[in-house]
């Protein structure tokens, strides 16, 4: 992420700032991609059973 606005870049509250948006934003695109795992695992159980 970065800044349009001059001064901040060499801010290092800023710079923390950022990172801990970017963090934070890695971390929900993990948990999602767990979700859909979860699912896609839970809907290939669930047609394993109804077919046997």
């Amino acid at each position: 992420m970065t800044s349009n606005k001059p001064g901040q870049n060499k801010d290092p509250v800023w710079d923390k700032h950022l990172r801990w948006l970017d963090l934070i934003s890695n971390e929900c695109r993990s948990n999602q991609l767990k979700r859909e795992r979860q699912k896609q695992r839970a809907n290939e159980v669930a047609g394993r059973e109804l077919k046997g």
